[in-house]
């Protein structure tokens, strides 16, 4: 099964996603904001679509549901019908409740053979990233579903957020660590490659993003002194990342 990842132009840089297979023309769209980019896509490639993933409610990730169930007839998978799907003998999807962004977030994570694929996390992580809890979420449970991330999708997964932000978020990370080599290699990298898609892996997340690493002594103390707060735990410290990264 294969992704298409299509990043759109508008102000909100969404993504939306196809996984389809070659071999049985059926695909599955997350997050559709654009109907017109995905039904030019599959009647370009001659797929039907069978369903369509929801992250979230948001109306940039739902925008263009019932325009796609209505020309196809097809399903769509929400909090609603939260639960595990099989798409065909050898692929599989797992959805996970991961409230923060919003309460009904949703993970879904492609496994082929009981190997995990692709992490379709919405909102709730992006690049170097997370989401903020301006619209009805909750500080909080982003946390707790942020430490579920790390314990549940496989570091060679590939991540697949609902937004581009890396270079804004990458220039926040460096505004608050500006000597830190692996962030300066990382925004070089970002700056001559394109990076979005297959090439980011769920390691590459452990190992740049801010938010994934609130447990170290380093990152707390860093921002404790800077910013002459007191941080006494991972949770302390990534409430107070991301309060930063509100304001920046």
């Amino acid at each position: 099964m294969k992704v298409e990842q299509i990043k759109l132009d508008n102000a909100l840089m969404n993504f939306n996603y196809i996984l389809y297979s070659q071999e049985t023309k059926n695909a599955w769209c997350v997050d559709p904001f654009d109907a017109g980019r995905i039904k030019a896509f599959l009647e370009q490639h001659q797929l039907t679509l069978k369903g369509i993933l929801t992250t979230h409610g948001h109306w940039d990730h739902t925008q263009g549901n019932q325009e796609l169930q209505n020309h196809y007839q097809c399903s769509i998978i929400d909090r609603e019908s939260e639960g595990n799907f099989t798409f065909d003998e050898h692929y599989f999807l797992s959805c996970e409740s991961i409230p923060g962004h919003t309460m009904d977030h949703l993970l879904f994570l492609l496994l082929k053979d009981g190997k995990q694929q692709a992490a379709f996390v919405g909102d709730t992580l992006f690049h170097n990233g997370v989401g903020n809890c301006k619209m009805g979420g909750d500080v909080e449970l982003l946390y707790e579903s942020v430490l579920k991330l790390k314990t549940i999708i496989d570091p060679e997964a590939r991540v697949y957020p609902g937004h581009d932000y890396v270079d804004s978020n990458l220039a926040f990370s460096l505004d608050l660590m500006p000597d830190d080599e692996i962030l300066k290699k990382e925004k070089k990298i970002v700056a001559e490659e394109d990076l979005r898609g297959e090439r980011y892996t769920f390691a590459r997340e452990l190992k740049t993003n801010l938010f994934l690493n609130c447990d170290s002594e380093k990152l707390q103390k860093h921002i404790a002194q800077k910013y002459a707060i007191n941080i006494d735990s991972e949770k302390e410290c990534f409430m107070a990342l991301r309060k930063l990264r509100d304001r920046w």
